[in-house]
């Protein structure tokens, strides 16, 4: 007799949630994230058709759930609003179909959007700053704040925004009570330090450790407070699943572990904290090389976090955290995208054999799955993690 899809929700959100809790559930979690446009690859959709046009975006990711049944949640990689975007005349990511071909995912445009001598008036009040300024160098419809051009780009922009997630909850819904598959992100907030580093003072907030410390130290401790409510509020929108922080700047080469110290890891485990205080789960995507940073995971509450790891040694990061945090990951993307399901199938067994011991380990792909990932890659993901997944009772 088939389960109903309230008791497939419970299994496979039950057996995610006691990995999380490190602890060991009936087998290891498999949750592929899809950051870029794979979905629609799968489903026959360009990555310009999903990205402008979020019922095809909607279909594409049904379709997974349809189609793979073993997953046990399901990441919606295009939660970017194109048509918002095309409104304000945003000038920081290149588009696909518009400025890309339409087959590419979308791309961020590296550039400073902030000069050195702003810094205070960034620190005295965060969000005056953004809609004062930087919203109007970033975004050529909102150039002239206060303009008739400048009312209508936002207009428009709502409005799109309003059908892209009007679209969406509905879609959520069904993927749960329909098909009894749950998210893997039900917020978002961002690390103080890479609000700065990632579109506000871009790559050259790496001079400024070194040139102004005191003034970047200000600008993160300045926007605690905005990202611990901007947790908590996206998170309050659907409570049982993660609030995402994409981690970019905290890394190898970005910074010393020293800087680490000093610049990013004080505002953002305070930001942390204020989200997990109340009552979410947080989950990070660890981008590029954390290995000399892990030590430092340990600091925040067991069963409260879920660690991605891309380029990190996982074997090494189960030894150093594993015992307190749930760990996922991290089927490096060149082997998914550029090697044989044979390859794929090795490196699956081999973190189970060496991660899974304990509970507390999920498994995923290094950047989720790759665009160029064939699929017998994915499927072969798929069925080593069944088949080399399995905890013996």
């Amino acid at each position: 007799m088939s389960k109903s899809p309230e008791e497939l929700f419970e299994e496979r959100y039950g057996r995610w949630k006691t990995a999380v809790e490190v602890k060991v559930p009936d087998r290891v979690p498999l949750t592929p994230s899809i950051y870029g446009s794979w979905a629609g690859t799968y489903s026959g959709f360009t990555a310009q058709e999903i990205y402008w046009d979020v019922t095809k975006s909607i279909q594409a990711h049904t379709k997974l759930i349809q189609d793979f049944p073993e997953w046990d949640s399901i990441c919606m990689g295009v939660l970017w609003c194109l048509p918002m975007f095309e409104s304000t005349g945003q000038t920081i990511y290149r588009l696909p179909g518009k400025d890309l071909s339409p087959d590419l995912t979308l791309q961020f445009y590296e550039k400073t959007n902030m000069f050195p001598e702003e810094y205070d008036e960034f620190a005295e009040d965060p969000i005056k700053w953004i809609l004062e300024k930087f919203y109007p160098r970033i975004c050529t419809e909102l150039a002239e704040p206060g303009s008739a051009r400048a009312f209508v780009g936002i207009l428009k922009a709502a409005w799109a925004f309003a059908n892209f997630f009007g679209a969406l909850v509905p879609a959520f819904m069904e993927w749960e009570q329909k098909y009894g598959m749950p998210r893997n992100i039900g917020g978002w907030s961002k690390c103080p330090y890479d609000v700065l580093g990632d579109k506000v003072r871009g790559m050259e907030i790496m001079t400024d450790l070194y040139r102004r410390p005191d003034k970047v130290k200000k600008a993160c401790e300045a926007i605690v407070p905005y990202l611990i409510t901007l947790g908590r509020i996206t998170g309050g929108f659907a409570p049982k699943y993660p609030v995402m922080f994409y981690l970019h700047r905290g890394n190898v080469p970005f910074m010393t572990l020293e800087h680490f110290e000093e610049f990013y890891w004080p505002t953002f485990k305070e930001t942390v904290l204020g989200v997990v205080e109340a009552g979410h789960l947080v989950r990070f995507y660890t981008e590029g090389d954390w290995g000399h940073n892990l030590e430092y995971l340990n600091e925040l509450p067991k069963g409260k976090v879920i660690i991605h790891l891309d380029r990190t040694d996982i074997v090494k990061a189960k030894e150093i955290i594993g015992d307190n945090l749930c760990i996922e990951g991290n089927i490096p993307t060149p082997l998914l995208a550029l090697g044989t399901p044979n390859k794929v199938e090795e490196y699956v067994k081999k973190i189970c054999e060496e991660c899974m011991e304990g509970g507390g380990f999920i498994m995923d792909g290094a950047g989720g799955i790759p665009d160029e990932a064939p699929l017998e890659n994915v499927k072969a993901m798929n069925e080593a993690t069944l088949k080399y997944g399995q905890y013996r009772r």
